[in-house]
């Protein structure tokens, strides 16, 4: 089975440990995935996360086939994207076959139980997120299950040239839990503002970029990412954050 669909990424929102923040995702570059369905089961693939993910999924589903998957994605695609929006396209494959017919909140919530990476409380979103909005086709603003919705506007046309795995500058324990607890707040209540501002202006990335300061400064106090001029220090995979750079 052949999916085409968007690898977004995220424009606004910084993940902090110990937290439950919203994310604003945007669709980037089209990528194209081909799932097959092959007998004999899964083997699993240590440091290839999509082959790992095959694996978590086929045992987790108790199915003695195994969905492998070829990617197409062009070069500048954001890496936690492509992989987000890979797999989402590998569970939709998989329970077609099977006859089920799963919604977006559903895909997202078994990818979850897939994924091969321990994910600190505060990243888990980050990938929600990008499923949902890949999922969607849409630019979409996500916490959980709960708290979820599509947003207005275009694609984001931005190259994903740098990544880096920095170690959190803060914690709860380290700065104290009202510091902490307004700089979670902070960060959070940034995005849902812009998700309101996006619903009224009808475009995302306009009412993302004039809360883009308050991004970077999160990004600077949590993680030590200095801003980069237009560009902006998008997270990904776990752990992971990649430089996002307009066109």
């Amino acid at each position: 089975m052949k999916i085409e669909i968007a690898a977004p990424a995220i424009a606004l929102g910084v993940p902090l440990p110990d937290s439950e923040n919203p994310f604003i995702a945007v669709p980037t570059a089209k990528i194209v995935v081909e799932v097959k369905l092959v007998g004999g089961g899964c083997a699993s693939r240590e440091g290839d996360p999509l082959r790992e993910f095959s694996f978590n999924l086929a045992r987790g589903l108790e199915i003695d086939e195994c969905p492998e998957a070829a990617v197409k994605a062009p070069e500048e695609a954001p890496r936690g994207g492509v992989y987000a929006a890979a797999s989402a396209a590998i569970v939709y494959a998989t329970a077609k076959w099977f006859g089920e017919k799963l919604d977006s909140l559903e895909i997202v919530d078994l990818a979850r139980l897939a994924d091969p990476f321990a994910a600190e409380r505060g990243w888990a979103p980050v990938l929600d997120s990008l499923r949902y909005s890949a999922l969607e086709g849409a630019p979409a603003v996500y916490r959980n299950e709960e708290e979820h919705s599509t947003l207005p506007g275009t694609p984001w046309k931005a190259v994903f040239q740098e990544r880096v795995a920095p170690k959190a500058r803060v914690a709860r324990d380290s700065i104290g839990s009202d510091p902490y607890n307004a700089l979670v707040h902070l960060m959070g209540v940034t995005v849902l503002e812009a998700a309101i501002r996006a619903k009224e202006a009808g475009d995302t990335l306009t009412a993302v970029a004039t809360l883009k300061a308050i991004h970077e400064g999160v990004a600077l106090t949590a993680w030590g990412l200095e801003p980069r001029g237009v560009c902006i220090w998008s997270p990904g995979l776990p752990g992971e954050f990649e430089l996002a750079c307009p066109q």
